[in-house]
């Protein structure tokens, strides 16, 4: 894994957003846990870059998992409320996806901000000009909170 060149096993993760799995199985979810312990919930931002095939159901899902297991602190008791309970969030997702986003078993409480996402790496969306990327930010955070 790439990731594991540049960080220790302390500062990194893997995880799978899509069904909710720590690849460390035995430390993963315990790291992360310990890790934002005696963290401020209001200064933690889950970013997550989602495949575009995803389906936006487990993309909620494996969001809303990770804030109620692992993020929430003491509160574990239950699912995550669809009124916004998840914590600040910025989903990275297409644009055409937005009703899929809304729908209620997905994540409902992410808006879709016009900021275009574009990929230095890709070959088709580093082209802005002539591929507009598809991409687009949907985040739980207010209109000021969100500064580029």
């Amino acid at each position: 894994m790439l990731q594991s060149a540049f960080y220790r096993e302390d500062q990194f993760q893997q995880f799978n957003l899509l069904n909710g799995f720590f690849f460390d199985e035995d430390k993963g979810k315990g790291r992360l846990t310990g890790f934002l312990g005696n963290t401020d919930r209001r200064k933690v931002i889950v970013l997550a870059d989602a495949p575009f095939g995803a389906l936006a159901t487990l993309v909620g899902r494996g969001i809303q998992s990770l804030w109620r297991d692992c993020l929430a602190g003491e509160r574990t008791d239950g699912p995550v409320t669809e009124d916004g309970d998840i914590g600040f969030t910025i989903l990275i997702f297409p644009y055409f996806l937005e009703k899929h986003v809304n729908e209620k078993d997905a994540l409902p409480s992410l808006r879709m901000m016009d900021y275009q996402v574009t990929y230095e790496c890709h070959r088709l969306y580093k082209d802005k000009k002539n591929y507009p990327s598809a991409a687009r930010f949907y985040t739980n955070l207010p209109p000021p909170g969100l500064r580029l």
